[in-house]
C-alpha cells in the first residue's frame, strides 16, 4: 500500500499557515513565510511549487528592499522562472516521446508569456529585468490559482468527505447498540415500534441504509420510500444488513485516511459523533 508523497510539514494546518504568509500583505508576514520554507529545505522534498512560491517572494522582497544589483536581481528572477516552468513541463511529460516544453507547459495551465520568459532567459539574452519581474509576478498568480488554492479546497474537500464517512459509521454502530438493547429485553428488533423503531431512525436519521426495503403497496409505491401514511411501512432494522454496512463504511474510512494519517481522524470522529441525532445519549451508547 503507498503512503503517500513525504513532505517537509509537521501537518496541514502548517502548510495553510506558510501560504497564508507568503501571500500576505505585510512584507514581515512574507519573511516569516520565506523562513519556514528555508527550515524545510533543510528537511528536503520541498515540492517545487512551494520552492518557488518562496523563492519569487524572497526575490521580490529583496527587490523592494533595494538588495542586489539589478543584474543580480533579473537573474534571480529569470532563473526561478525557468526551473519553474521546466519542472512543470517535466511533471506533464508522459510517454516515451518527449514533447516540447511549450506543448506540455500549455496542457499544464501555465501562461504563454511565463514559457515564453523561459525561452529568452535559457536560449537567448537575459529579459530585462522589469520584464523578469513582471514574470515574478504572473507566476505566483499562477501558483496561488493553480497549486495553493486548489490544494486547498482538496483538503477540504476530503475532510468532508472523512465527517460523512465517520458519521455515518458512527450512526451504523449507534444502530446496532439501539438494537442489542432491545434484544437484552427480549424485544423483537424487526418489530415497528420501541427500540427496534429507534434503531431504524438512528441509521436512516444518518442517510444510512442499513434495513430490507420492503414491497411498495398500491399503484405507484416505492419499496425505497420512508416517507408518509400512505406510503409503504418503514423498513425493520437487519443486524446483519448493518454489520455488512459497517464493514463497508470502515472500508471507505481506511481507504479515504491512511494509517499513517490516523490521528487526523481525531477531530472528525468528534465533530460526527457530535452531530448524531441521539446527542450525549448517543455517546453513551458507543461507550
Amino acid at each position: 500500500m503507498s503512503l503517500g508523497r513525504l513532505v517537509p510539514w509537521l501537518d496541514w494546518a502548517e502548510w495553510r499557515t506558510v501560504g497564508d504568509q507568503l501571500f500576505a500583505a505585510d512584507d514581515s508576514e512574507r519573511d516569516l513565510g520565506v523562513a519556514r520554507v528555508v527550515a524545510w529545505r533543510v528537511r528536503g522534498r520541498v515540492p517545487l511549487a512551494v520552492d518557488s512560491t518562496a523563492s519569487l517572494v524572497e526575490t521580490q522582497l529583496m527587490d523592494a528592499r533595494g538588495q542586489g544589483s539589478d543584474a543580480a536581481l533579473r537573474a534571480q528572477f529569470c532563473m526561478i522562472l525557468v526551473r519553474l516552468v521546466n519542472g512543470v513541463a517535466d511533471s506533464a511529460q508522459r510517454g516515451r516521446v518527449a514533447s516540447s516544453v511549450a506543448s506540455l507547459a500549455a496542457a499544464a495551465g501555465l501562461p504563454r508569456g511565463l514559457v515564453d520568459l523561459r525561452h529568452e532567459a535559457a536560449h537567448n539574452e537575459l529579459p530585462s529585468l522589469a520584464a523578469a519581474r513582471a514574470g515574478a509576478g504572473e507566476a505566483l498568480t499562477w501558483l496561488r490559482d493553480f497549486y495553493w488554492l486548489r490544494q486547498a479546497d482538496h483538503l477540504a474537500a476530503g475532510r468532508a468527505q472523512v465527517l460523512v464517512l465517520a458519521r455515518s459509521y458512527l450512526g451504523l454502530h449507534l444502530a446496532a447498540a439501539v438494537g442489542a438493547a432491545a434484544r437484552a429485553r427480549g424485544e423483537d428488533g424487526e418489530d415497528q415500534g420501541g427500540t427496534g423503531a429507534a434503531a431504524r431512525a438512528a441509521a436512516l436519521a444518518l442517510g444510512t441504509r442499513c434495513g430490507r426495503a420492503e414491497e411498495g403497496r398500491g399503484e405507484g409505491g416505492h419499496g425505497d420510500s420512508d416517507q408518509g401514511p400512505a406510503g409503504p411501512s418503514p423498513r425493520p432494522y437487519s443486524a446483519a444488513e448493518g454489520r455488512k454496512a459497517r464493514r463497508a463504511a470502515l472500508a471507505d474510512l481506511k481507504s479515504a485516511v491512511l494509517r499513517t494519517c490516523a490521528a487526523d481522524l481525531v477531530e472528525p470522529v468528534w465533530s460526527a459523533a457530535a452531530a448524531l441525532p441521539a446527542g450525549d445519549a448517543a455517546l453513551g451508547a458507543l461507550r
